[in-house]
């Protein structure tokens, strides 16, 4: 797992001369060992649990109601 995670931080450094400290697990499951080595190499796992649908609300008149359904 540990060398998945590496050649991602690779492959993003070399396409956008960075790599994120924010990892969602695939299907934000993980387990006890996973999360050990995240931590270890400084990633903070993130998990999403709303679907704001945002890419269906793209034209600037809608913006307002992907705040509301966000509720910022």
């Amino acid at each position: 797992r540990q060398n998945q995670i590496y050649y991602n931080e690779i492959s993003f450094r070399n396409i956008l001369g960075f790599f994120p400290m924010y990892i969602r697990p695939l299907y934000s499951e993980y387990d006890n060992n996973t999360q050990a080595i995240l931590s270890n190499i400084g990633y903070h796992v993130i998990y999403y649990n709303i679907n704001s649908s945002n890419y269906l609300n793209d034209d600037p008149s809608l913006i307002q109601l992907l705040k509301d359904i966000i509720d910022i």
